[in-house]
């Protein structure tokens, strides 16, 4: 078996490490190897596209799961990841000149959402598995799409956070290459995996199926005629990082188990939601600045990296 990127020799690295024991009956028994000439690494066997897209279409954000839809989703797109991922778009894209963002995975859509808010005229389109928030998507004026084949346009600005490491291979740079003009600008953000001894510290991998590093994105940039135009470290530290993925594993594997108490939930019932939505407020915008300077810290150490590139 070779590399999928450089045709490299792979090996053995780990076993793959779920969020929870029943997502292997899911996922399958994966195993993750890495390619050490381009520092790229991904599962094998990969999961079984029907069953994938069962995943995420009713499984992924239900209840109970580290990816559930909150009760302040109304206020989830100033979080300080969004706010620091458009303040870093905001330096290199003039918005007055986008007219569409295609948003790949949206999820609830809150970088979408943010920057629509900011410039209304701007119309935003998604292909969006999950059920759950493709009706969230829609009440946010998103344009939905099923698949590639049914875009008849292209677009000014593709993003994508958190979701190319979900997928089974490498097409979707084909894919977004294809519905791009001369000038798109396209920006993902994925986890940094450097696989030294803390990758081995990692709480789990669910739903990652494809692990990057800024190493192996040259070597995609090359196979796929990138043209980068910043490529730097972001979000917390890995060591923070992972201690959230602790805590968050721990609350799902509570949530599961039949005699968990959902205090929070009891609490939302008995306190007005009006103070819930003042003090979340609070929270969200205490010491702002410093959240959104930590968020972007540019640090190998990062548990993130984001991209922003052109098409040669």
């Amino acid at each position: 078996m070779k590399c999928i990127i450089c045709s490299g020799k792979i090996e053995f690295l780990d076993n793959y490490r779920f969020n929870l024991k029943s997502d292997q009956n899911h996922l399958g028994d994966l195993k993750i190897y890495h390619c050490n000439n381009c520092d790229f690494a991904f599962t094998n066997p990969m999961p079984e596209r029907k069953k994938l897209n069962n995943y995420y279409q009713s499984i992924y954000r239900s209840g109970g799961r580290h990816h559930e839809i909150g009760s302040n989703l109304h206020l989830e797109y100033l979080s300080d990841r969004n706010l620091s991922y458009f303040s870093y778009l905001s330096s290199f894209i003039n918005f007055e000149k986008i007219k569409d963002i295609f948003d790949y995975g949206a999820g609830n859509g809150n970088l979408g959402y943010l920057i629509k808010k900011k410039f209304n005229h701007i119309n935003l389109h998604s292909i969006e598995l999950s059920k759950t928030s493709s009706n969230i998507l829609n009440s946010r004026n998103y344009k939905l799409y099923s698949n590639f084949k049914e875009i008849d346009k292209k677009f000014d600005l593709i993003i994508s956070t958190r979701v190319i490491q979900q997928l089974t291979n490498l097409n979707i740079f084909e894919s977004f290459r294809k519905i791009s003009n001369k000038n798109t600008f396209v920006f993902l953000d994925l986890p940094n995996n450097e696989f030294k001894d803390k990758f081995f510290q990692r709480p789990y991998d669910t739903p990652g199926l494809i692990f990057f590093t800024k190493k192996s994105f040259s070597f995609i940039a090359r196979k796929f005629d990138i043209e980068v135009k910043n490529i730097s470290y972001s979000s917390y530290s890995l060591d923070q990082a992972y201690i959230f993925m602790s805590q968050s594993k721990k609350k799902v594997l509570s949530k599961n188990n039949k005699k968990f108490l959902d205090i929070g939930k009891i609490i939302k019932k008995i306190v007005p939601k009006k103070i819930l939505e003042i003090k979340h407020l609070i929270h969200q915008f205490k010491e702002r600045d410093l959240l959104i300077e930590e968020f972007m810290l540019n640090k190998s150490e990062s548990w993130m990296f984001k991209v922003l590139f052109n098409w040669k």
